[in-house]
């Protein structure tokens, strides 16, 4: 079982920006594959079609551990849980965000099992909000 879940930490009007991040859980000994997953794997993919107010959503991606597998398949993963900080600059900052975000991934073990996760979220301005995906 695989859980992600979209965390709001600031809609900052001074400077324009909207912190975030998106969580994702796993069970022991499971992974999911980096942006590049490298010879194996799939990369999650994030599909924001239909966010309302948003000029530009920047996700960033920590360092991967580098695994290589029956001595030449080389992948990019996380192991455990994971956090990608994501900023979003509103079109403006005055108006709520709303957020649609379709993620496609892929949680491994022995096997990789495929999933999908769909958000919709509002975010007001000057407000803390949270909202949960889960599998």
């Amino acid at each position: 079982e695989s859980q992600a879940s979209f965390y709001v930490a600031s809609y900052d009007v001074k400077e324009n920006i909207v912190i975030a991040s998106l969580k994702f859980w796993q069970q022991q000994n499971w992974k999911i594959y980096w942006r590049i997953s490298g010879d194996a794997g799939i990369a999650p993919s994030f599909d924001w079609t239909g966010t309302k107010n948003a000029e530009r959503i920047i996700v960033n991606w920590p360092t991967p551990k580098r695994l290589v597998e029956h001595k030449s398949i080389e992948a990019f993963i996380y192991e455990g849980d994971v956090v990608l900080p994501i900023y979003i600059v509103p079109k403006d900052i005055t108006k709520p965000l709303e957020i649609k975000l379709n993620i496609d991934y892929s949680v491994c073990n022995f096997i990789c099992i495929p999933l999908s996760t769909n958000l919709t979220h509002k975010i007001i301005p000057g407000e803390i909000n949270k909202a949960y995906l889960q599998e």
